[in-house]
């Protein structure tokens, strides 16, 4: 079964959705598509600057909640929803379809994942084979299995390498931008490392720690806008009941 993450750079033909839980409430609310006014680009040099001082903000919390919603651009409609709390050490994904759902937990000692028919094999890629034997159970993966070390890297050390660009981005720029009194650095950049491109858009706190805000993105027909919030709160992970061991389901 292949490692299912929320982050959209694991997720190569497609943009995840990601939505919500404001940094501030008046912060987050404020960085509406569209809502920012300010000085045109910067140097990349000035681009680079913000994108070092964000991956150090980001590194020097200890959790952070992500929520979305993903439309398909052209006819509106919402195609996926999801919520992602990552601490440290602990992290819970949680995504719903029109027709599926499906929640992944990790904690320091094991891995586990859950879901609808639908959420386990379109979300997941579970075979069909193996969801009647999964039932409503939760999938548990102790620490040992290799299985587990793919969904332990979804925790918040991953974060800057999901959110912010990479080496193979293009046409990095940055301004400064108001709103309801508040300032921000606004990055935008492309990239095609997927095979398609996909155009970024991400706001980070001019003041104080330049923690992400937003970040909005396009590839092809779908659309994302991602708010950062709860950062610093406990992320808490718990072993749900009842569970299928992973050996047992796998044959093993």
């Amino acid at each position: 079964m292949p490692s299912r993450f929320l982050l959209p750079r694991r997720r190569a033909t497609r943009v995840a959705a990601l939505s919500a839980c404001g940094l501030a409430a008046a912060a987050s609310a404020a960085v509406g598509a569209g809502a920012l006014s300010g000085t045109a680009g910067a140097s990349p040099a000035k681009a680079n600057q913000v994108v070092t001082a964000t991956r150090k903000a980001i590194l020097s919390q200890s959790a952070v909640r992500l929520t979305s919603t993903s439309r398909n651009s052209k006819t509106h409609k919402v195609v996926e929803t999801a919520i992602f709390d990552a601490g440290r050490t602990a992290s819970s994904q949680r995504y719903k379809t029109p027709t599926g759902h499906l929640t992944i937990l990790v904690s320091p000692r094991a891995a586990w994942f859950g879901g609808n028919k639908s959420g386990l094999t379109s979300l997941f890629g579970v075979p069909a084979s193996l969801v009647a034997k999964i039932g409503t159970k939760w999938v548990a993966i102790p620490k040992s299995e290799a299985q587990y070390k793919g969904l332990a890297s979804a925790v918040l050390a991953s974060l800057p390498g999901e959110v912010l660009p990479t080496s193979t981005a293009t046409a990095l720029h940055v301004r400064t931008a108001k709103h309801a009194g508040k300032k921000f650095h606004v990055l935008t950049w492309s990239d095609k490392a997927s095979g398609t491109k996909t155009a970024y858009r991400l706001a980070v706190a001019a003041t104080g720690k330049a923690l992400p805000v937003q970040e909005t993105k396009t590839a092809g027909t779908f659309s994302q806008v991602t708010h950062f919030g709860h950062w610093n709160e406990h992320v808490v992970v718990r072993a749900p009941h009842p569970t299928i061991d992973f050996k047992k389901l796998a044959g093993g």
